[in-house]
C-alpha cells in the first residue's frame, strides 16, 4: 500500500532505500523458484480432474478472458499483447505457498503448477505466434 501511495504521489525513495529495494527485487525471482522446487520435490504428481480443470483455467481460460478484457478496454495494442502474454504464463508458486501455509491440499496445487508449466509449452507457443507473428 505504501508503494502504491508513493507511486501515485510520484515520490521517489532515497538512493539507499532504492538500492535496498533493488537488491530485494533481484533476489525475489530466484528465491521463488527455489522455494517452488523445494516444495514440489517433496510431493507426488497426481493428475485428476481438479488438476486438469485448474490447468485449463490457468493456461486457456485466463488468457482468453484477458483478451476479451483488453478488447473492451481502451488500451494500446502493445499493452494488450503484453497483458495477454502475461496471462498465458503458467501458474506460479503462490498457490503452493498458500496451500502449505494454510494446510490445504498442497499436492493438488503442486500438481497444477507442474501440469500448467508442461502444458504452457503448447499454449505459450500459440500465444506468441498469434500475438507476435513474423
Amino acid at each position: 500500500m505504501l508503494g502504491i501511495a508513493l507511486s501515485l504521489l510520484q515520490l521517489k525513495p532515497g538512493p539507499v532505500a532504492d538500492a535496498c529495494l533493488l537488491l530485494i527485487g533481484h533476489a525475489a525471482a530466484g528465491v521463488a523458484l527455489f522455494l517452488t522446487g523445494l516444495v514440489l520435490s517433496g510431493q507426488h504428481f497426481r493428475l485428476d480432474w481438479k488438476v486438469v480443470r485448474a490447468t485449463a483455467a490457468a493456461d486457456i481460460i485466463r488468457p482468453l478472458v484477458t483478451a476479451a478484457v483488453v478488447f473492451i478496454l481502451p488500451v494500446s495494442a502493445e499493452t494488450a499483447k503484453v497483458a495477454i502474454l502475461l496471462a498465458a504464463v503458467p501458474s506460479g508458486f503462490f498457490g503452493i505457498l498458500f496451500a502449505v501455509n494454510y494446510r490445504l491440499d498442497s499436492a493438488t496445487a503442486g500438481s497444477m503448477v507442474i501440469a500448467s508449466t508442461v502444458f504452457s509449452i503448447v499454449t505459450m507457443a500459440i500465444a506468441i505466434a498469434v500475438l507476435f507473428p513474423g
